[in-house]
């Protein structure tokens, strides 16, 4: 604006000499005008070359100041861009971290933090320092790949456009671009379904997460293409590991009224089963324990319990259960304590839990349970702890085996 006022000053000016000088020879009078006829001629001839000279200089500050305004404007456009860009690279990353049970990393160090991706462990981005000189080679190289720019913004041909877009971007310092081009995750314990949306990092060359043998890959085909397309993919299970442990929980949640647990955090959710509330898995994500006791589950055990083969202990102590205790739980061979105790439990105990070969602790106490105690628990020979006591109905059978 200040330019534009300058030049239409002297833009005036120098039409009001012009005007003077066009007049000139009505205020000198006839008697002097052939003598004063070749100076006229010469002040009319400066006169016409200043006014070429500003309508030059004019238009040449008019299209300066057009363009300068036109790259700040531009500069401006493609640091904002790049800002939401890198936004977008930081939900992605979040969402692969929430789907893959990210607080049990082994190593989660700034993840889910504000500070810079290239900080996140096991990410590795495009990264620029102030103290950076790049060779002119290498900014093409790096602009190409998107650093800075996107298809709307193609690597401008103008020095000054890069030089002013350089200066303005590392003004600020140490600058992370969020180019994300290598994710390295392995034997991180990371655990769950790979989330699609991390197809959205384009970028992405190399994704090395094997180690984790609880993690997988979605059956999703745009995905399973994009995986064909890295440089490099490394992962120990490209499938889906067997999910019937997360159908027994749920079976398990339907049949007890989760949805008024005390606690139900994660349950009947797409997180891992590590994830949700009192359950804990190895490293393949298979149910080894089930820490229920006392929070308000209700209604019957149900039957499907008895396939999560890899479960250890199972506490259901101080509910409100009912119904009987399914012969189904005989089927847990890995089991090494059963904890049903001071619920509302009725009925026989089932003779099938004398299967349960590796059973150290069994507590039944504190129910309704009647008839007589199964001659098969005597079979349980690594059986440590047996407690019985407040069931009235319930009686030992007179074997002298049993007894023994």
């Amino acid at each position: 604006m200040l330019l534009h006022k300058i030049c239409a000053n002297l833009l005036s000016v120098s039409i009001v000499g012009v005007v003077c000088y066009l007049l000139l020879p009505l205020l000198v009078g006839y008697v002097d005008y052939l003598r004063l006829l070749g100076y006229i001629f010469i002040v009319r001839s400066l006169g016409v070359i200043f006014i070429v000279l500003i309508v030059v200089v004019y238009m040449f500050v008019y299209i300066f100041s057009f363009k300068v305004t036109h790259s700040i404007i531009r500069i401006a456009n493609v640091y904002m861009s790049e800002r939401k860009a890198y936004r977008i690279r930081r939900e992605l990353l979040i969402a692969l971290y929430d789907a893959t049970n990210g607080e049990n990393w082994r190593n989660n160090t700034n993840w889910k933090t504000y500070k810079p991706l290239m900080t996140w462990a096991g990410v590795c981005t495009d990264q620029y320092s102030p103290k950076t000189e790049f060779s002119s080679g290498e900014i093409f190289w790096r602009w190409k790949r998107g650093v800075y720019l996107n298809e709307r913004n193609p690597y401008p041909s103008s020095r000054l456009v890069r030089k002013l877009l350089f200066y303005f971007i590392r003004r600020g310092g140490s600058f992370d671009s969020g180019i994300v081009y290598r994710l390295s995750l392995s034997n991180n314990a990371l655990s769950g379904q790979i989330p699609v949306e991390l197809s959205k990092l384009t970028s992405l060359e190399e994704l090395k997460l094997e180690g984790n043998p609880g993690l997988y890959a979605p059956s999703d085909a745009e995905f399973r293409a994009w995986l064909a397309n890295l440089k490099e993919f490394s992962i120990d299970k490209l499938d889906q590991i067997d999910d019937s442990d997360r159908a027994v929980l749920i079976a398990l949640y339907d049949a007890t009224n989760g949805k008024n647990w005390r606690k139900n955090t994660n349950w009947k959710t797409a997180k891992p089963l590590s994830g949700w509330y009192g359950v804990s898995t190895n490293d393949s994500g298979q149910v080894i324990k089930l820490s229920l006791w006392d929070n308000d589950l209700s209604g019957q055990i149900p039957p499907e319990l008895g396939q999560l083969e890899n479960l250890t202990r199972l506490y259901l102590s101080y509910n409100d259960l009912s119904g009987q205790i399914p012969p189904e739980l005989g089927q847990l061979e890995n089991l090494l304590g059963l904890y049903l105790d001071n619920n509302k439990l009725s009925g026989q105990i089932p003779p099938e839990l004398g299967q349960l070969e590796n059973l150290t602790e069994l507590y039944l106490y504190n129910n309704g349970l009647s008839g007589q105690i199964p001659v098969e628990l005597s079979k349980l020979t690594s059986l440590e702890e047996l407690k019985l006591e407040g069931n009235p109905g319930l009686y030992a059978p007179s074997d002298a085996g049993f007894r023994a």
